[in-house]
């Protein structure tokens, strides 16, 4: 979870019950986090700061100073995949954390900004667009924007006044083939299914 003076780290169940939560320290905004073997990495917002946690007792482990501000993370076979706001992904190497390469995001030659939370889904990069209420699936060789996924019916069905509270999650359960979306403080998390 973000904002200063609210954000932690979480570990709850789908029916919502948080089982261990960790605060951070109130000068610290969370952004996106991601699991790479035993370590959940977690970025901070503006900065440039990653906590690296254990992922079997949720223990901070250590602190690793970047360069950028971070905003979304995820990662396929080989690297930490990084969004910081602007229409570049950042690859990184997930031991050392530098930076491999970057890679540009189009559509149709257009550059598409604010990418924000990242998921890496058979494949293909999920990345939330900041204040859109569409999902862009992205090639992560090209940068070229699949496909858009309106979740619009689903940020109806919130209802919520607040413009801050804008759809921000993508979570993929590789396991069971499931894919989960939420928004900034929603209280509900949606199960996802694409049609043919």
């Amino acid at each position: 979870t973000g904002l200063y003076g609210q954000s932690s780290l979480r570990r709850g169940s789908l029916s919502g019950k948080n089982q261990v939560v960790k605060h951070l320290s109130a000068d610290l905004f969370g952004e996106g986090i991601t699991i790479w073997h035993e370590r959940i990495i977690q970025l901070i917002w503006k900065s440039g700061v990653r906590l690296i946690w254990n992922k079997k007792n949720m223990q901070l482990k250590e602190k690793v100073f970047c360069s950028t501000m971070g905003w979304g993370l995820t990662h396929d076979d080989n690297w930490l995949i990084m969004s910081d706001g602007g229409n570049f992904l950042y690859f990184f190497e997930p031991e050392t954390f530098r930076l491999n390469h970057r890679l540009a995001v189009r559509d149709r030659g257009k550059p598409i900004y604010y990418l924000n939370e990242l998921e890496f889904i058979k494949g293909e990069i999920w990345a939330n667009i900041w204040k859109d209420n569409r999902i862009a699936r992205i090639n992560p060789d090209t940068g070229q924007v699949i496909a858009w996924l309106d979740m619009s019916p689903l940020v109806d069905l919130i209802g919520s006044n607040d413009q801050e509270n804008v759809l921000n999650g993508i979570a993929w359960d590789s396991v069971g083939d499931r894919i989960f979306v939420t928004g900034k403080r929603w209280n509900k998390l949606f199960e996802i299914s694409l049609l043919p």
